[in-house]
């Protein structure tokens, strides 16, 4: 659900550092997005998610993305967001990444059509088209190893991709307010079957205590 938001670094802010809040809009209601300011994206690789937490200002039910942009830049203004130092954001107009709008950029490289053909393969022969399909097949397993070897590798395969081995598992170990221990491979899937927010498990707040291990998708090994 597309919706404005306010990216809040309790990080900087309790220490007094600036900037620790920005303005910013998400059309996919994505609750790891927290911002497209190169700043604030440094900050969070460097001091790690758990300092951060994304509050939704207004939702939205049905909007295209140029409307929103328009309300957003709306609130960068209703916030004097371009002379208040506590944000990330550089000025009150929407612009990608936070930025300035009428940044310059370089010249458009031009280059010549048989430029771009030689880079999209419109200049080979027929046959030569076909040797470079072949050349790209790759061969079996059995052709290189053998059945026997062959077996013997896709078995070590999956015990190297079972359990503990498999570095794209994830496991969420998440503790809740009173006490009690939950362990789980999907914290959206868990959060969405017993009615939590994902967002305040992921982030540890509420009284939730969450660690992620693994390595798989859905970023780094979040540490508490």
């Amino acid at each position: 659900m597309p919706s404005i938001y306010i990216t809040i670094n309790h990080f900087n802010k309790d220490l007094g550092i600036l900037p620790y809040q920005y303005i910013g809009s998400d059309q996919n209601d994505n609750t790891m997005y927290l911002g497209s300011s190169k700043n604030l994206k440094s900050d969070i690789n460097r001091i790690g998610y758990d300092h951060f937490t994304k509050e939704t200002i207004e939702w939205f039910k049905e909007i295209d993305n140029k409307k929103l942009r328009c309300i957003e830049a709306e609130y960068l203004k209703k916030f004097n967001v371009k002379h208040d130092e506590t944000y990330y954001n550089l000025t009150d107009i929407y612009a990608p990444a936070g930025g300035k709008k009428g940044m310059k950029h370089k010249k458009k490289k031009i280059v010549s059509q048989k430029w771009i053909d030689s880079r999209t393969g419109r200049l080979q022969s027929p046959e030569t088209k076909e040797k470079m399909s072949k050349a790209k097949k790759g061969k079996k397993l059995e052709d290189i190893h053998g059945v026997e070897n062959s077996r013997k590798i896709r078995q070590k395969h999956r015990e190297g991709m079972s359990g503990s081995k498999n570095h794209n598992a994830l496991v969420w170990n998440i503790t809740y307010p009173d006490g009690t221990i939950v362990v789980t491979k999907s914290l959206r899937s868990y959060c969405r079957e017993n009615g939590l927010s994902f967002g305040k498990l992921y982030n540890s707040n509420g009284g939730f205590i969450t660690v992620k291990y693994g390595n798989g998708k859905g970023g780094r090994v979040k540490n508490v």
